[in-house]
């Protein structure tokens, strides 16, 4: 997600076996990437982990992350590329859009503020619904997906501060 002044990364892992660390490559065309940074890895493990990394230099333009995970073997393993828009400090942004098991809502929650999470059919029919108090500086929500029929649906997020959404394609 685009925030005031730097870039967020975030991934996630439903299972490791053996994983050692992951290095992020970013890329200004999507065809050459260079390194920015390394996240150590737990390891090995059989539950949902969240990781993050922050890219300071910013650019005003489409840039393209992409992660290469590394075991312990020396063995890798590359995941993306995906595309993030400079949208600016305020803007809601979902990865990955066709969806698959899991979608990755980033957006700059402000703290101490109730939000609920739709997403709905095209009829309007409530599909997923989350409510979240956040008590901490949250800005990235993962919601599993991977029960959710082909077809295309709408993500809104509300608050006492407004309304925004997008569409997203499973």
């Amino acid at each position: 997600v685009s925030l005031d002044g730097y870039n967020r990364i975030y991934w996630s892992t439903v299972s490791e076996v053996n994983s050692d660390y992951f290095i992020v490559e970013k890329s200004i065309d999507g065809y050459e990437f260079e390194t920015i940074g390394t996240v150590k890895s737990a390891g090995s493990s059989q539950s949902l982990i969240d990781y993050s990394f922050n890219d300071y230099e910013q650019r005003n333009e489409t840039v393209y992350y992409r992660l290469k995970q590394i075991d312990q073997n020396g063995e890798f393993e590359y995941h993306g590329p995906i595309p993030l828009d400079f949208i600016g400090k305020d803007k809601l942004s979902i990865s990955p859009n066709p969806v698959n098991d899991y979608l990755s809502i980033n957006y700059p929650f402000k703290k101490n503020v109730s939000y609920i999470i739709r997403l709905r059919d095209l009829s309007g029919r409530d599909i997923i619904k989350i409510t979240k108090y956040n008590n901490s500086f949250l800005n990235h929500v993962l919601v599993e997906t991977s029960s959710l029929k082909k077809g295309v649906y709408v993500l809104s997020v509300e608050s006492i501060f407004g309304f925004e959404q997008q569409t997203i394609i499973k």
